[in-house]
C-alpha cells in the first residue's frame, strides 16, 4: 500500500516596492546659486510605515525607501540661523526629483500664516498649496496641505514674490501672486472669479501694494483732473499718465516718484476723459490702471419756456403761473384726502421744475416729498387702528 504525501502550499513572498527620490541643492532662491552647507532632510512616512528617516544633502543625492513618504522636511543651518521648509507629496508624486530651494541671500525670512476664506469649497478637493518662487524662473519652494481651518504656514523670505497654486495632484489651479512684507498674516479669499486670466491674477497682487486713482473738479470756467499714485514697495521705475478725450490724447507725462499727485488744469467741464496710468515696475513688470471721468451734466434748454409772459409790478408772470398751478392742485382735495394732496402736489412741482417753469431747489423738493410720504403712512395707520 503506497502512502501519498501532499505537498504543502507555500505562499510566494511579495516583492517590496522601492521608491527612489533624487535630491539636488541647496540653492538660494534669490540668486540661483548653490549654498555650501549640508541640508538636513527628513522623510516623514504615512501612518504605520515606520519611524522618520533623516539624511544630509549637498548637491546630488539619491534617497531610496520601501515606505510611502507623506512629506519631506528640510532644514538649513547657517551660523546658527535655521530655515525650515516642507514639501508634502500628493498621491501622484512617487519617485520624482527634488531641488532644495532656500532663502539665504538675506537672513530675513519668516513663517507666514496664510489663511484662506473659501467661498467655493474647492480647498476640500484641492488641499495641496504650492508656493512657486517667481524670479529667475518658476520653481517650487514649499508645498503644504491646508488644515481644518484652511490655513497653511510657509517659511518665505521677506520681499519675495511667490505664485500660489492649489491642486489635488492632477488638476492645478493658479490663485495668483503675493509679495511678502513684514506683515506675517496673509488672508486670501477664494471666489469663483479667482479661476481667471493671468491679468486678473496680476490685479490680485497689484492692488495690495500699488494704488492709483483719478478725480476731477468742475471749476469755473475750466476744471481740473488730479491723478494720485502710491507704491508702498518703492520699486517703481516709471509712471506714464495719459489723458484722452474721444480717442485724442490731450495730456501725456512721465513720472519717476514712488508716491505723487499730479493735477492737470485744462479739463473742460462738459467733456468726458479717460485717464490711463501705465506703470513700469521692478517686481510686477508692466501694467496699467484706467479710469473714465464723466463730464459735467449740462441742463437742456426749457422746451416750453414761459419767459415770453414777462413780468408785472416786479413779479415774474412766468413764475406766477406755475406757482398758482401748484396751489390749485393742492386745493383740489379735501381734509380727508390731505395726504394724497401732499404727494400729488410735490409730483406736480417736480414736473414743473423739470420743465424749467419754476425754480425750486432739489433739497426743498426732496424734503417735501419725504414729508408727504410720511404723512400718508401715518394717515393709513390711523385708519387701520380705527
Amino acid at each position: 500500500m503506497m502512502l501519498s504525501v501532499a505537498t504543502p502550499f507555500i505562499q510566494p513572498a511579495k516583492a517590496q516596492t522601492t521608491y527612489s527620490y533624487n535630491f539636488d541643492g541647496p540653492v538660494d532662491e534669490a540668486t540661483a546659486t548653490y549654498l555650501t552647507n549640508d541640508v538636513n532632510v527628513t522623510a516623514h512616512f504615512s501612518s504605520g510605515s515606520g519611524a522618520d528617516e533623516s539624511f544630509l544633502v549637498n548637491h546630488a543625492y539619491i534617497y531610496n525607501t520601501t515606505n510611502i513618504v507623506r512629506y519631506f522636511s528640510y532644514e538649513y543651518n547657517l551660523s546658527g540661523t535655521i530655515q525650515h521648509r516642507e514639501y508634502w507629496l500628493d498621491p501622484t508624486e512617487i519617485g520624482q526629483p527634488f531641488m532644495l530651494w532656500l532663502a539665504f541671500s538675506s537672513s530675513t525670512f519668516h513663517d507666514y500664516i496664510i489663511s484662506f476664506i473659501d467661498y467655493t469649497g474647492l480647498l476640500s478637493k484641492y488641499p495641496y498649496i504650492e508656493l512657486v518662487s517667481v524670479g529667475f524662473g518658476s520653481y517650487f519652494v514649499e508645498k503644504r496641505i491646508v488644515d481644518a481651518q484652511n490655513i497653511v504656514v510657509a517659511n518665505l523670505r521677506e520681499g519675495g514674490r511667490y505664485q500660489l497654486r492649489y491642486t489635488d495632484g492632477t488638476t492645478i489651479n493658479i490663485f495668483g501672486e503675493i509679495t511678502t512684507t513684514n506683515i506675517l498674516g496673509i488672508q486670501l479669499v477664494l471666489r469663483g472669479v479667482d479661476f481667471s486670466s493671468l491679468e486678473a491674477q496680476k490685479q490680485l497682487l497689484l492692488y495690495q501694494y500699488v494704488h492709483a486713482y483719478a478725480q476731477r473738479d468742475f471749476l469755473n470756467p475750466i476744471g481740473a483732473i488730479t491723478v494720485n499714485y502710491e507704491d508702498i514697495t518703492n520699486k517703481t521705475n516709471s509712471v506714464l499718465i495719459t489723458i484722452t478725450s474721444n480717442g485724442t490724447t490731450v495730456y501725456s507725462g512721465t513720472f519717476t516718484d514712488q508716491t505723487f499727485s499730479y493735477t492737470w488744469n485744462s479739463a473742460v467741464n462738459a467733456t468726458s476723459y479717460e485717464v490711463t496710468v501705465a506703470v513700469n515696475h521692478q517686481t510686477f513688470g508692466l501694467f496699467d490702471f484706467k479710469q473714465y471721468l464723466l463730464g459735467e451734466y449740462q441742463k437742456a434748454d426749457e422746451p416750453f419756456s414761459l419767459a415770453f409772459l414777462g413780468s408785472s409790478m416786479g413779479i415774474s408772470t412766468a413764475m406766477l403761473i406755475p406757482a398758482l398751478l401748484i396751489i390749485f392742485v393742492a386745493g383740489c382735495f379735501s381734509e380727508l384726502t390731505s395726504e394724497v394732496a401732499a404727494i400729488l402736489t410735490v409730483i406736480v412741482a417736480i414736473v414743473l421744475t423739470s420743465l424749467g417753469w419754476i425754480d425750486i431747489g432739489q433739497g426743498a423738493i426732496i424734503s417735501a416729498l419725504a414729508l408727504a410720504v410720511m404723512s400718508g403712512i401715518i394717515a393709513a395707520k390711523r385708519r387701520i387702528s380705527y
